[in-house]
């Protein structure tokens, strides 16, 4: 019989990595869908290329292979679950467009002030077209790292489904990957080594800007994540 109990905690367990999965995947693509779609009206120019979108969904997905051996909350284990469609649409709803709200906080941030500091004016004054390429290079860079960030953020405040009191830290393998995955983005955006997918190096003062986009974020994010287990 214990072999029995194992296996049903086991099923459970896994069940709780994929639902995390699901949910947070949905919640981060609708969020980043409405920022292209609010950014592609509004901008001159494309906020990302293909290339770049792809690679920050490869490397958003490499990050995401660790959940399966995430730690999931003792709650979950003690009865069986049902799939629920609705309470996924409801997850994506209120936590997909926080991520939207800070995403388009960092457009304009960058396409009034970070970028504009870099190429000596604003987009409209800058007649040189090396200089609007590297303007748009560097709004590029900038919004790939806040939005990998961003997403890893997300993964880490929105993986727990219940209310509990006692800690329930990320696993090694989700931790290690997330910190790697924030390192990377970092070196691709303030290294030499963007230049490969077309990226320029954002001012430094980008980095500040970014950190309280972070905190920000994580605040509001774990806000709407309390709403919606109030509602569950």
């Amino acid at each position: 019989l214990m072999v029995l109990e194992r296996g049903i905690e086991g099923g459970r367990r896994t069940f709780a990595n994929m639902s995390k999965y699901v949910r947070i995947t949905a919640s981060s693509n609708f969020g980043n869908i409405f920022s292209v779609l609010v950014a592609s009206a509004f901008l001159p120019f494309l906020p990302m290329t293909a290339v770049q979108l792809l690679l920050l969904n490869l490397m958003n997905d490499l990050i995401c292979t660790s959940i399966p051996w995430d730690n999931v909350d003792d709650g979950l284990l003690l009865a069986p679950r049902s799939w629920s469609t609705s309470d996924i649409s409801r997850f994506m709803r209120l936590t997909g467009p926080v991520s939207s709200i800070f995403d388009i906080a960092s457009f304009a941030v960058l396409f009034f002030v970070i970028c504009p500091a870099a190429c000596g004016g604003i987009w409209s004054e800058l007649a040189d077209p090396a200089l609007r390429l590297q303007f748009v290079a560097i709004f590029q860079a900038g919004w790939f790292v806040e939005s990998m960030l961003t997403q890893i953020l997300a993964l880490l405040v929105l993986r727990r489904e219940i209310v509990a009191e006692r800690a329930n830290p990320p696993a090694l393998p989700l931790m290690a990957l997330s910190i790697a995955g924030a390192l990377l983005a970092l070196a691709l955006v303030f290294t030499p080594v963007g230049a490969v997918v077309d990226f320029a190096i954002p001012p430094l003062a980008w980095l500040g800007w970014l950190a309280a986009i972070m905190v920000g974020y994580g605040l509001v994010a774990n806000l709407a994540k309390k709403l919606y287990l109030r509602g569950s």
